[in-house]
C-alpha cells in the first residue's frame, strides 16, 4: 500500500491503528541492529539503507504486513519462518508476534551482510 506520508513517523500515523503497535516494534528493532542506516521512504513505505545500498524495507499491505529482506537471507534462514508467506525477498504476516525478534535480527544483519 502507498501512502502519501511525509516521513516514517507520518506512515505510522496513516496505516491501521491495529497494525501501528507492530510496525512501530519492526522500525524500533532495524533502529537498533542497524543505527547506522538512513530511514526514508522509498515507494511509500520505511526502507533502511547504508551508504546509499538499500537493506530493508516494511509496508502495510490490504491483508498482511510485510518485511523486505535480502533473497539470500530469506532462504538462509526459511526454516525459522515457517508458518509465514514467504516470497523471494518478502516475509508476509498478521503479526509480529509470528516473527520473533531473534528472526528479524537474523535477517537484518546478514541482509547488511550480503550488501557489505
Amino acid at each position: 500500500m502507498i501512502t502519501k506520508a511525509a516521513n516514517v513517523d507520518d506512515f505510522l500515523k496513516k496505516i491501521d491503528k491495529s497494525r501501528r503497535e507492530d510496525m512501530s516494534k519492526l522500525r524500533s528493532i532495524i533502529l537498533k541492529t542497524l543505527p547506522d542506516a538512513n530511514e526514508s521512504l522509498q515507494y511509500g513505505m520505511p526502507a533502511y539503507d547504508i551508504d546509499g545500498k538499500g537493506i530493508v524495507a516494511f509496508n502495510s499491505q490490504k491483508n498482511y504486513m510485510s518485511f523486505y529482506v535480502g533473497p539470500d537471507s530469506v532462504l538462509k534462514y526459511k526454516h525459522l519462518l515457517k508458518g509465514l508467506s514467504v516470497g523471494k525477498c518478502c516475509i508476509r504476516f498478521k503479526s509480529i508476534d509470528k516473527l520473533p525478534k531473534s528472526t528479524i535480527v537474523k535477517l537484518i544483519k546478514d541482509t547488511k551482510k550480503t550488501c557489505d
